[in-house]
């Protein structure tokens, strides 16, 4: 830390270093922690009546108490039955899951066998591919033959 230094003002850098610390923070600094941050950064003790005239750390404060919070504070902890309730619906999706995977595979070895039995009655697997023809479900009057007398 570099030497403590009562008599020098803030440069205008230092200042905006101050600000935009001011404006990294989750929730807005007092102006006591703002005191804090001076002399640990930039070496410069002065009073809280002091930093609080500083025009440019007064508009950064300003701006952080309008600036919206981070909504990971504002967020509400989740209670035990919502947090078993979504254990439940993870383990239902799992299970889900599992089932999905089991019947995947059941399905690749049915097609497995398929392809084997079309191959055994030397089918091409380009025909097991093509979509079957259109049934005609309308019904034919097929003609019989009259008994020779």
């Amino acid at each position: 830390m570099p030497k403590l230094n009562v008599k020098r003002h803030m440069s205008p850098a230092e200042i905006a270093l101050t600000a935009d610390w001011i404006m990294a923070q989750p929730d807005l600094p007092s102006w006591p922690e703002v005191r804090t941050f001076v002399l640990q950064s930039v070496a410069i003790d002065r009073t809280v009546e002091a930093i609080r005239r500083i025009p440019g750390l007064k508009a950064a404060r300003l701006a952080r108490a309008e600036a919206p919070r981070a909504r990971s504070s504002t967020l509400a902890r989740p209670t035990t039955r919502k947090i078993n309730a979504l254990q439940a619906h993870i383990d239902r999706l799992e299970a889900e899951m599992r089932r999905l995977e089991a019947e995947n595979a059941e399905l690749l070895l049915r097609n497995l066998r398929l392809i084997n039995g079309a191959r055994v009655h030397q089918i091409p697997e380009a025909d097991l591919d093509r979509p079957f023809a259109p049934i005609n479900r309308n019904p034919t009057n097929l003609r019989t033959r009259r008994a020779k007398p």
